[in-house]
């Protein structure tokens, strides 16, 4: 008995931690980079600079966009972008259904937004932080050139990178 009761609170104590951990601020701006699916492109964001796409076997850049951005994602053919909600995976505690949690552009070029309510149409979905929700993830664009997302209650979520629509 005295174990159970041990692992019951060892198991509770991990889930408090990662809690508060999931509300820990996030790092100041700073320039990152994230490479294609097929490594053959490189997009760069710089809080001072922009964002811009590079074709890695020419250093050749590509295209750009004034705007620095926390979570990016490039194609693999180079032409397409999605940008995450600044908040990462965490959105306010005020949110409304119009948070956008990602955006879809080509060649700097927006071409579509996707808003909290086409991922997350009951609010029940979400999970409950210290002082937010955790909506889900945004894992990448695979080899196919879709985006997939992971919402909070494990459903996977797949877009066409080239029209933002969902599959």
């Amino acid at each position: 008995m005295k174990t159970a009761l041990h692992l019951i609170l060892f198991v509770s104590a991990i889930f408090a931690t990662s809690a508060v951990h999931a509300d820990t601020p996030l790092r100041p701006p700073a320039i990152h980079k994230v490479s294609s699916h097929n490594h053959a492109f490189t997009v760069i964001s710089s809080p001072e600079k922009g964002t811009w796409v590079l074709n890695n076997a020419t250093n050749q850049k590509l295209w750009s966009m004034t705007d620095w951005y926390r979570w990016i994602f490039v194609s693999n053919d180079g032409d397409y972008l999605v940008t995450g909600y600044n908040g990462l995976n965490l959105i306010p505690s005020s949110y409304t259904d119009d948070l956008v949690l990602f955006t879809f552009w080509k060649r700097g070029k927006e071409i579509r937004k996707v808003t909290l309510k086409e991922i997350v149409p009951d609010k029940s979905i979400l999970l409950r932080t210290a002082s937010h929700y955790l909506w889900g993830t945004i894992i990448g664009i695979n080899d196919k050139n879709e985006l997939l997302i992971k919402r909070i209650d494990e459903k996977i979520f797949l877009f066409d990178v080239s029209t933002g629509i969902r599959k």
